[in-house]
This record gives C-alpha cells, structure tokens and sequence, in this order.
C-alpha cells in the first residue's frame, strides 16, 4: 500500500485561493489561448435560455429537485467552507473560459470525508445544476448507478451499448463521480472506473469526486479485487489534484440526518 502526502485545510481557505492562482497562471503559461484560426472575433457568450438550460439538466443524472440546487444558495456550515471556496471558485473559471473563449479549467476537485452526510454530495450536485445553467453539459453520476448501467449495458437486449456509455461518460465537460468507493467492487466495475479516470485524465476533462475515502483506503478498496488498479486509480485521482492540494476533507456533523441537508421545495427556483 502506497502512503499519499496530503494537503490538509483547515477554516481558513487561503492555500486554496492561492493554489488555484496557481493552476490559473500555469494554465495561462501554457500558451493554450483558444482564438480563432480565421482572425475573426467571435460572438460574446449569451447564457443558455430557461427552456435551454432546463433541457441541458434533464440530461445531466441530477433528480427533478436537485436541478433547483446552487452553490449560490446552499447553506454553509464550518466544515465546508473550504468546499464550497473552492467549488465557487470552479464555477467562476468556467463562466470566465465561456465569455472569453479559452479552454476550461481542468483541475479536479475530491470531497472527501470518513462521516456521511456532511454535505458532499449536495454540494457536487449544486455545482453540476449551476453549470448546466451555464451551458454546460455537466453530469452527475454516482458510483451505484455507473455499476448498474455498465452491467445492464453488457445484456442483449439493452439500448445503450457499453462503448456508448464510456463515451458518453469520458467526454462529458465536467462529470462528477459521487460516492466513489460506495458500491462493493467488484473486478469489472474496478477496471471500468480505471478505464474512465484514465480517459479523462488524458483528455484533461474536469472531474469532481465525492468519497468517504481517504486515498490510502480507496486504494484498498478497488485493490482488493483488481490488484493493482485501486493503486493506478488513486495515483491519477491525486495527481489530478495537484499532489492532493485539491482534495479537501470534510468532516463534520450528519448534517442530513439533522434535517439541515435538504433540497429545493418543489414551488421554488
């Protein structure tokens, strides 16, 4: 087993700022402006309509109520404020990337903590519905349900081949994978989730990922049934991060069994 340094962040979300300042300024050094080869100016960004926005969410594996989550409105306890600094920020950088034609951010962001219900998934599913708004074709996909669709899609009379959802999957813009380390693994399952990070990884697509794992443990966890890929998956996870700088814990109370985790009432928008 492989001990992975971590960057830990306490209240104060300052390395954090100073870290994506970072990411910005190499991303920008890179030289990767996105201009247009004819010379011509392109078009200013226009937000997607309601109707646009509303198609794009239907799309994006978030349930009918979390479609009305944003990072905007969520309530922000203690132990996330790193989370949702960070997760803002994410946001910002892409609505920046938009109006100004340049490559999005490519950073990936982990929301990890040993408790459930500290708000995790709330607020990945808060940031997949802020960017749909945007225009961008976000999903959100817990771990549980990739398992399903991948098993489902190796049957006969299935409607969506296994090719199909790995594409589908590895070039969505942003994709956050929910709950990793939840399902009990299995080899497949293991090598497919490998076989999704690395596309990724390549691409340089951004990423959120959301776990009750610390990365020693999700490590063992896809290890003990495909040895070897538990280790391949967290090395290319923390490497995404920065070295782990954007793999932030978040524990705290069980904020979802004392009612303060809720979603949108139906009425509201």
């Amino acid at each position: 087993m492989h001990t992975y340094p971590m960057a830990r962040f306490g209240a104060v979300a300052s390395p954090i700022v100073q870290r994506l300042e970072e990411m910005r300024a190499r991303h920008l050094a890179d030289g990767r402006e996105c201009s247009p080869s004819d010379g011509q100016s392109r078009p200013p960004w226009t937000a997607p309509t309601a109707e646009q926005a509303a198609l794009i969410l239907a799309q994006s594996g978030l349930a009918p109520l979390e479609r009305k989550l944003s990072l905007a409105t969520v309530a922000r306890h203690r132990h996330q404020r790193a989370a949702v600094e960070m997760l803002r920020r994410y946001l910002a950088d892409w609505r920046t990337a938009l109006e100004s034609h340049q490559p999005p951010p490519e950073w990936w962001i982990v929301l990890a903590g040993r408790e459930t219900g500290t708000g995790k998934s709330h607020l990945a599913a808060a940031l997949v519905a802020d960017l749909c708004r945007l225009g961008v074709r976000a999903m959100y996909l817990p771990e549980v349900r990739m398992t399903d669709a991948l098993r489902a899609a190796c049957r006969a009379d299935t409607e969506f081949g296994i090719t199909q959802l790995r594409e589908r999957w590895s070039r969505a813009p942003v994709l956050v994978l929910d709950d990793l380390g939840a399902d009990r693994p299995t080899e497949f399952a293991a090598r497919e989730l490998y076989g999704l990070i690395e596309a990724r990884r390549r691409a340089r697509r951004g990423t959120i990922i959301t776990t009750n794992s610390d990365p020693d443990a999700m490590e063992q966890h896809y290890d003990a049934v495909a040895p070897g890929q538990g280790r391949r998956i967290t090395s290319r996870i923390m490497g995404m991060c920065g070295g782990g700088r954007t793999w932030l814990d978040m524990n705290g109370p069980d904020l979802r069994a004392a009612g303060e985790v809720a979603l949108p009432m139906g009425g509201q928008g």
